[in-house]
């Protein structure tokens, strides 16, 4: 008897299937009973510990995309499941599409979380977050670049740096919800983070298709002003105007199902995912912003904030975006082309993992800490931002990932991949921009996914130190102190001498029996305690 017919070909795509599977069903077994309905509560394993000090889920993916990748054990590699001779092409246009839909629902689910006429009544802070911040990110980041690698033009280097303008709506979703963040993160400073974070990953197309007009036909005035009117100006006027009106229709119609009985409570669900879909697919097709007409959609249709209850009594959404999150961090994690760090892209150019440290922490200092602290210096951005601390932490908390990943995959569908030697600015960025901007987002990735344990390290680390002093002090107190109830004890004979009539001019009072004179340093301390 034959069994033949039970044989399957193992193929890339289901190996693909496998450990994206596999990862997510693990990984959503030992998230804490607070962040999701798959929790095993009390599982006292090594990822319980880690996730129950708040860290995301982009790190570990990341992580176990990298040691499956073709650079760890080889089995899962996205660059290798198409054999045509423009497999790279079909590889970029797969990374492409994959990013966009992470963005996409993460865009949406940011509109709809936002609290009613959120944008309307935050409008002034927004926009002085998200529009100096973006042009001095987009500027500072090119003249880092320029500066690291000479043989980059200016004009080169700010289509790089417009991949890393943007900040990413899936990573700062680790500190904009959370236990963490509701617990240590004023709720104004949680929104206006998570706002920002979707707005300017809709408005990177500007900043990408201006830099590819002057680096493909130089600075003709003319040209460029009409370009900006054209792409500017009607690609993000667009998407906003149509994902708007898609979001206030289907808020419309939804009221209308729901006073008739024709819609229950799951059926809000797939409304959140369809919608998400047509504002993606209807706004490219007209040739709008995509990612923008998401958000503005989230956005309209939770404008009263029936949608966003309605969604919530339901927990799918959550589950659905955890799922999307970690199949695009571990689709990352093994796409990461660490290869171009080996290879002599260009000879001037030198490409090294000595120089791209270098870019990475020059750009985590300069690129959104000055510009914040400077508007939060002048008054914009109060009373969203009071303190030098809140503007410090925002200037932080500006994560590069999917968005750059997805920015830089846009640039080469615009731009030919470097085929032999490479002569010209347009072959040196076509070369050179997936190495800089994976590098920037692998360093992104582990630097702000760690830095929320790093936040609840430090002030569970504060307040065991508090709480220790505190006790050695009221300790301290104790052993000078004498009750009449209280038997008589054998003391060393330093604390006999201490507790001796005979005066003693020092510290020690005989008197009162006290050893120190500790009542400002305790109120200092239970003040720090309540602070």
């Amino acid at each position: 008897m034959e069994f033949e017919w039970f044989v399957r070909k193992v193929t890339k795509i289901n190996l693909a299937y496998s450990v994206l599977g596999g990862f997510v069903v693990c990984f959503g077994i030992v998230i804490p009973k607070e962040q999701g309905s798959w929790a095993i509560h009390n599982v006292r394993t090594f990822l319980t510990l880690v996730m129950q000090i708040f860290m995301s889920e982009a790190p570990f993916a990341l992580v176990f995309g990298l040691l499956i990748g073709p650079y760890g054990l080889g089995v899962f590699d996205p660059r290798g499941w198409t054999t045509s001779k423009d497999s790279a092409l079909s590889a970029n246009y797969l990374t492409f599409e994959l990013t966009r839909l992470a963005l996409g629902f993460g865009l949406f689910a940011i509109g709809v979380e936002l609290p009613k006429t959120y944008l309307r009544d935050h409008a002034r802070s927004l926009t002085a977050l998200v529009v100096p911040v973006m042009v001095w990110g987009w500027f500072i980041s090119a003249a880092l670049i320029c500066w690291i690698f000479p043989a980059l033009s200016f004009t080169s280097a700010l289509v790089i740096s417009s991949c890393l303008t943007p900040t990413d709506p899936v990573l700062a979703n680790a500190i904009v919800s959370g236990r963490w963040a509701e617990q240590n993160v004023p709720k104004n400073l949680r929104l206006l983070l998570a706002a920002e974070s979707a707005a300017n990953d809709g408005l990177a197309y500007p900043f990408l298709y201006i830099s590819l007009k002057i680096l493909t036909n130089g600075t003709q005035p003319l040209k460029i002003v009409k370009f900006i009117w054209d792409s500017v100006v009607y690609q993000v006027l667009l998407g906003v105007v149509l994902g708007t009106f898609l979001g206030w229709l289907f808020r419309l119609l939804l009221r209308q199902a729901e006073s008739k009985n024709l819609i229950d409570r799951s059926s809000y669900i797939g409304q959140y995912l369809s919608l998400t879909l047509l504002s993606l697919g209807a706004t490219a097709l007209v040739g709008g912003d995509d990612l923008l007409a998401a958000f503005a959609a989230g956005s309209a249709v939770s404008w009263d904030g029936h949608f966003n209850e309605k969604s919530h009594e339901s927990e799918f959404s959550s589950i659905i975006e955890v799922f999307f999150n970690c199949v695009c961090f571990v689709y990352i994690g093994a796409w990461l082309p660490f290869d171009a760090l080996a290879r002599e892209v260009d000879p001037h150019l030198g490409i090294t993992p000595d120089k791209m440290i270098l870019l990475f922490v020059a750009i985590l200092i300069v690129r959104r800490i000055p510009p914040l602290v400077a508007l939060w210096w002048a008054g914009w951005l109060v009373p969203d931002i009071t303190t030098l601390g809140e503007a410090l932490f925002s200037g932080h908390f500006g994560p590069m990932g999917v968005g750059a990943i997805f920015i830089s995959m846009l640039a080469l569908t615009e731009l030919s991949p470097s085929q032999g030697q490479i002569d010209n600015q347009v072959d040196r960025v076509s070369a050179s921009i997936q190495p800089i901007v994976s590098f920037v987002v692998l360093g992104s990735i582990f630097i702000h996914g760690i830095s929320i344990p790093f936040f609840s390290l430090s002030t569970w680390l504060h307040a065991t130190y508090i709480k220790a002093k505190h006790n050695a002090i009221h300790a301290k107190r104790s052993i000078g102190s004498v009750s009449p109830f209280r038997r008589s004890r054998v003391l060393p004979e330093e604390q006999q001498a201490l507790l001796s009539d005979e005066p003693n001019p020092g510290r020690y009072s005989v008197g009162t029996r006290e050893l120190f004179d500790t009542s400002s340093e305790i109120h200092a301390i239970e003040g720090e305690e309540q602070a």
